[in-house]
């Protein structure tokens, strides 16, 4: 039993089981080559020196001994993956069995070089030895001649090499059948994260073309028209692909979709409110950190846009004149967007326009007093009036607006009380207060010198 290992085991007995007439033949010729080898090894040992003619004959023996091994390891590795069935089996049973062959193997390996030990300890203790080399039998000895037992470890040898080379082979698609099984149970993650990626990409791709070649467009009308049909046309392609992936990778998708759908949408309903909400915001650019907004009836600025939620500062009740802090942080969730009223004021600009009347009697000179108003409202909102234009010529580019934003106006209107003045001028936003008791003291001391009097107007109050 020296030829197929000292040990023999359940392994063996699977070998000889799925082993075919073919690989029992291998085995014959093997038997044949260690009875050449060992008569080869008997007239080299019976000579005083080496023979190169028969150092050849053994050198080719070796070459035919390796060569039957490794047909005879072809059909046992052949035998198992097929597992004599013939059937095909998925990725985790063809792992297994990968694993069970290496494990095969590796036994097989172990158990040669056992061997392969044991040979080398008989020829030192029996043949090498000086004391010993009459070549007396012992009932622990394995061979009866060392012609004999040179000739089987050769076998053994070219085994032992055979098996390290087919079991490193094994192992290496041991490994690539590991990390294919392993991308498989990620699967489903990876093909999530490689349409998120090809949207992101395409959203990117869109905002950019969108920006660099639309925007040289100088007619309102047509660059309005024009980036709406490019954006719809661009978002229709990106659907179409991703379904005709969808349906060509996952033929029933649309069952799987349907069935599991509507499940996800029952149980997650608000949050996918939320995160289609936060979508409307990003894409349509309702609004962005530190605007100002009212949302619902809450106002205020916005310090924070998550997926969920979008957190608001200094909130304020849309009733109220004026839009004052009150330092006070809200979340509201990003579905209240697709519900509720959505007003950014500082969509256009960061300044909103404030009024003041001021009535003068019938008498007095009405030329004068326009004139001092408008020099004093020209003075204290000049440069809120050119921010105020620069922001609304850059933030209403993507917006078809046939107004742009004004500067300050003095209007006049006569009435039964008197002459009223009406001045409307830009303010930014939080400050409309301070800015209106600048400008009232302002006129004040200018109607003081000129001896301009003002009366109560019934009709303003």
């Amino acid at each position: 039993m020296i030829r197929f290992g000292i040990r023999t085991g359940v392994l063996a007995l699977l070998f000889l089981h799925l082993m075919p007439f073919a690989a029992r033949a291998e085995q014959q010729r093997l038997f044949e080559h260690e009875d050449r080898l060992a008569k080869l090894y008997a007239i080299e040992l019976a000579r005083e020196k080496p023979d190169p003619f028969v150092e050849r004959k053994i050198e080719a023996e070796k070459v035919r001994v390796r060569a039957a091994i490794d047909d005879e390891l072809n059909d046992f590795i052949n035998a198992v993956m097929s597992g004599g069935s013939g059937e095909i089996l998925s990725l985790a049973g063809s792992y297994d069995r990968q694993r069970s062959l290496v494990t095969a193997l590796e036994t097989r390996r172990n158990e040669v070089e056992i061997d392969v030990e044991l040979l080398e300890e008989e020829d030192k203790k029996y043949y090498l030895s000086p004391v010993t080399q009459t070549g007396a039998v012992d009932a622990y000895r394995i061979t009866g001649s060392r012609a004999e037992l040179l000739a089987r470890r050769v076998i053994l040898e070219e085994r032992q090499k055979a098996l390290h080379f087919f079991t490193g082979l094994q192992k290496d698609r041991l490994k690539k059948l590991g990390i294919e099984q392993q991308l498989q149970q990620f699967s489903l993650f990876i093909s999530i994260g490689k349409y998120l990626a090809f949207v992101l990409v395409w959203i990117l791709i869109e905002r950019f073309l969108r920006m660099t070649l639309f925007l040289r467009i100088q007619n309102r009308n047509r660059r309005y028209r024009a980036m709406k049909m490019f954006t719809g046309g661009m978002y229709t392609i990106m659907t179409v692909w991703i379904l005709a992936h969808l349906f060509s990778e996952y033929p029933r998708f649309i069952t799987s979709f349907a069935i599991l759908g509507a499940g996800i949408a029952i149980a997650l309903q608000d949050i996918i409110k939320d995160v289609i909400g936060w979508v409307v915001i990003m894409q349509k650019r309702l609004f962005t950190l530190g605007n100002r907004v009212a949302i619902g009836e809450v106002t205020g600025d916005v310090l924070d846009v998550s997926l969920l939620r979008t957190t608001l500062l200094e909130v304020r009740m849309m009733t109220d004149h004026d839009v004052a802090r009150s330092g006070q942080p809200i979340h509201i969730p990003n579905s209240h967007v697709l519900s509720k009223q959505v007003l950014n004021f500082s969509a256009t600009s960061d300044f909103h326009e404030a009024e003041i009347q001021v009535t003068i009697p019938h008498a007095a000179d009405w030329e004068r007093t326009a004139k001092i108003l408008k020099d004093i409202l020209e003075e204290e909102t000049r440069e809120y009036a050119e921010k105020a234009r620069r922001q609304s010529a850059s933030r209403t580019v993507h917006f078809y607006l046939p107004l742009e934003a004004k500067g300050a106006r003095v209007f006049m209107e006569l009435h039964l009380s008197g002459i009223r003045f009406s001045l409307r001028f830009p303010v930014p936003i939080g400050e409309r207060r301070f800015v209106i008791s600048r400008l009232s003291g302002r006129i004040l001391g200018a109607f003081a010198k000129a001896k301009i009097r003002l009366v109560a107007d019934p009709a303003a109050a």
